[in-house]
């Protein structure tokens, strides 16, 4: 069986503001009742609108929005309605078309200027939204929407994190209350090996948010990347305690667990495959748990499964392959599953053993000791999986002192490796006979 790597999956994204995010208070003095009277009647139809595009009734929608216009038309809120109703059917041309009239009416509204940039930054063209978020901190540079926004374009997109960490810390500075801001400014410094003041930030994100499992997530991460797995454990349990079936902690939580306990590690990966039954990754991680706890058939069930899904997953192919060749039924997949495998990550040594092992299986034990003796002579390390595969095939094959040379080989490089005690026992075996 090959050991897989059991690193975590999580990548960090920090999430751009939705497109037409309510606006804050217009930039324009107003305290007559009647201004508040026609701000309040807006408001009402625009919530709506709001609820009419949930139900994805957007004709009702434009109808809202448009009397919004008509009550406050020196507004540009009702139009950057529009632009987002546009722009949740698809239609951008309408929904930069609406963005348009929205700043032709209010050029030096900051919330009009982030939409602007965020249609921009949706189509690809980076300048033209830098541009405009850089124009909204112009109209004010104290607005925490236009500084976390530019913070996470320098983070994902130019990988300043610099620049990030400077937008984001001015954030806080403004509202020291913002999670999403302090959950960025701790993945920053988890990156630059910065953990304690990570840390500090994670934490405090994970209380300004409690329904949220991100940053515990990343508190678990940063506390792997300290060496410390049991305060890892405690941080993935906070997750899930805050959102249960929230994909990423299972399935990190159970790579954690998987050597020490892997039928807790199994329930992780079950429960990942509840929330995500689509995934591939849940799917492997199931069967290489499975593998651990000597259920061979579930773990070529969960194998086959995960190739259904991605048939480019090479764990999934080797550990397929390997399964597959206990059967004499299944060799002819296991020889094509350890191809592939092998097409896709060529001079794999595990992959290279699974497939010679097959072969041997499949009665070409000649190739496959040719196989295993090419790579252990352009092997850059000893590898004593490999040895230890050689000499199973040899004991097969009733050549008992090329096997035994074999287990000598293995055990002397090393007797951690995962078939120390088969290797071990095999040799005694050999010798006694």
């Amino acid at each position: 069986m090959r050991k897989a790597s059991t690193s975590a999956l999580l990548a960090v994204l920090i999430v751009l503001a939705p497109l037409a995010a309510p606006a804050g208070p217009l930039l324009t003095n107003a305290g007559a009742a009647g201004d508040s009277v026609v701000q309040s009647a807006m408001d009402a139809a625009l919530s709506r609108g709001r609820q009419a595009v949930a139900k994805r009734d957007f004709i009702a929608a434009e109808r809202h929005y448009r009397e919004a216009i008509k009550g406050a038309p020196e507004s540009p809120r009702p139009l950057l309605a529009l632009a987002d109703s546009a722009r949740v059917q698809g239609k951008a041309d309408q929904s930069k078309a609406w963005l348009d009239k929205a700043l032709g009416l209010a050029p030096r509204d900051v919330e009009v200027l982030r939409a602007v940039a965020r249609w921009h930054f949706a189509m690809g063209q980076h300048v033209l939204a830098e541009t405009h978020w850089r124009a909204a901190l112009q109209v004010d540079g104290r607005h925490t929407g236009a500084l976390v926004d530019l913070a996470d374009f320098e983070f994902n997109v130019r990988g300043d994190t610099a620049a990030a960490a400077a937008l984001y810390g001015r954030a806080l500075e403004v509202n020291p209350s913002l999670a999403g801001a302090r959950y960025a400014l701790g993945v920053m410094q988890q990156r630059r090996n910065q953990l304690e003041p990570a840390l500090k930030n994670l934490r405090e994100a994970a209380r300004l948010s409690p329904g949220n499992a991100l940053p515990w997530v990343a508190v678990a991460q940063v506390q792997r990347q300290r060496g410390d797995r049991d305060k890892a454990l405690q941080a993935y349990a906070e997750a899930l305690k805050a959102q249960p079936a929230y994909y990423p902690a299972r399935l990190e939580r159970g790579h954690l667990l998987l050597a020490r306990d892997p039928a807790k590690a199994l329930a992780d990966f079950e429960q990942a495959v509840v929330s995500q039954p689509g995934s591939a990754e849940a799917r492997v991680a199931a069967g290489m748990a499975q593998q651990l706890l000597s259920r061979p058939d579930a773990a070529l069930a969960s194998y086959r499964v995960a190739l259904r899904i991605d048939p480019t997953n090479v764990i999934a192919l080797n550990n397929a392959a390997w399964l597959a060749s206990e059967h004499k039924e299944l060799l002819d997949s296991a020889q094509r599953w350890a191809t592939e495998a092998l097409r896709l990550a060529p001079g794999e040594p595990a992959i290279e053993g699974t497939l010679a092992w097959v072969l041997h299986r499949r009665g070409d034990s000649a190739r496959a000791i040719a196989m295993l003796r090419a790579q252990l002579q352009t092997a850059t390390r000893p590898r004593a999986e490999s040895h230890y595969l050689l000499a199973r095939v040899h004991a097969d094959r009733s050549e008992r002192e090329a096997a035994r040379a074999a287990l000598r080989e293995a055990l002397r490089i090393g007797g951690d490796f995962p078939q120390a005690e088969e290797a071990g026992a095999l040799l005694r075996r050999l010798e006694g006979g």
